[in-house]
């Protein structure tokens, strides 16, 4: 018996688009503290502005494409662990259990101890992109099941 593969939930629909956001803002991050001035005359600057737009579009097809395996990964790891507990579960329980699901990739961190500035960057990416996409995507999971449940109808 094959399952089939379901690509309608928050995971996969928003899991790489949400992650390739935050891929982009840890680059502009120096520029935005270091050189604030300069980042805030360049969004006003349409020379600057809509060749970032075109690009920002560009990165979020890449992104997507690169980031759907290991999303639907993780959310299979959230399905099988935490979808029973979701029902009854707080806003802040669900973005637990989206931690929870994206620790799966930390031992991966492990291959990083060859040398310490790729254990560095392999913590910051698990830290600064994987935990908090996961922990968003399993809020909007939490939050996708809140709504469902209350647009049904009463049985009274």
């Amino acid at each position: 018996m094959t399952k089939k593969m379901n690509f309608s939930n928050a995971y996969t629909r928003y899991g790489p688009l949400i992650a390739t956001f935050l891929i982009v803002l840890a680059g502009h991050s120096p520029i935005i503290i270091l050189d604030t001035l300069r980042f805030l005359q360049g969004l006003i600057t349409p020379s600057i502005i809509f060749p970032m737009l075109a690009l920002m579009v560009i990165a979020s097809v890449v992104g997507y494409a690169i980031g759907i395996i290991p999303v639907y990964i993780t959310w299979l790891v959230f399905e099988k662990k935490f979808a029973m507990k979701l029902p009854s579960a707080t806003a802040f329980q669900a973005l637990l259990y989206g931690v929870y699901a994206g620790l799966i990739w930390t031992p991966f961190l492990l291959l990083s101890f060859i040398d310490i500035k790729i254990f560095y960057f392999g913590l910051a990416f698990c830290g600064l992109i994987i935990l908090p996409t996961s922990a968003i995507c399993g809020w909007l999971e939490w939050r996708k099941l809140q709504k469902k449940e209350n647009t049904l109808p009463s049985i009274r």
